[in-house]
């Protein structure tokens, strides 16, 4: 049995609710064609999600237009859904501002302040070496949540990280890059007792899940 991708989403969307689960509907703009950018947005909106994650990091377009259409896009969304939870998922400043300063130079960071309720910094320690002096977790994300702060003038702007990942794919960085300041650093464990419920079947959350389209998002 095979349906829309719109029926897909929905009925994964219905199943999560279902589980006690909110769900937030990520989308990566390319900044190459504004009309587009803002249908994929709209038709995440569409779906009933209880937000929306606007992943920002593609460098495809030129620099200037690139950052005039990403404060469009996102004083757009904001004006179209004032309701909608809206999260940024930006770029590590460590990234950007130490370690290769031409991967995003002269983010809007003001500019686009207003427009989001939560930013969430890509803080992959793990694709930090440990001679970079990035690799701890602690101190790297904890670098990019005081850095995101401080561009966006903001010392208790509500930010999280998103989760770091062995197979996240690696930011460019340049070589000879000064390392993190000096500080104490601390770590932490957390364990359970409790195992978690297996996780249904793909086939529970969505009749045609063997989709390439649908599956990527299971």
């Amino acid at each position: 049995m095979r349906c829309s991708i719109v029926t897909c989403c929905t009925s994964i969307i219905n199943k999560a609710r279902q589980r006690g689960l909110r769900v937030v509907g990520w989308y990566l703009p390319t900044f190459a064609d504004p009309a587009v950018d803002q249908a994929h947005l709209a038709a995440t909106a569409d779906l009933g999600v209880d937000g929306i994650g606007v992943d920002i990091e593609s460098t495809a377009t030129e620099l200037g237009l690139r950052n005039q259409r990403l404060i469009d896009l996102s004083n757009w969304l904001r004006a179209t859904y004032p309701a909608m939870p809206l999260s940024a998922i930006v770029l590590p400043p460590v990234v950007t501002e130490i370690l290769n300063l031409n991967y995003w130079p002269q983010f809007p960071w003001k500019q686009i302040s207003t427009s989001y309720d939560v930013w969430m910094p890509m803080s992959y320690w793990t694709n930090r070496t440990v001679a970079s002096g990035w690799r701890d977790g602690y101190v790297y994300t904890r670098e990019n949540i005081d850095r995101v702060r401080t561009n966006l003038g903001n010392p208790t702007a509500p930010c999280t990280p998103s989760a770091a990942s062995p197979t996240a794919p690696p930011m460019p960085t340049s070589t000879g890059s000064s390392g993190p300041p000096t500080r104490r650093v601390r770590s932490a464990a957390v364990s359970t007792t409790t195992p978690s419920p297996p996780l249904p079947s793909t086939e529970d959350w969505c009749p045609c899940s063997a989709d390439p389209r649908v599956r990527w998002i299971l």
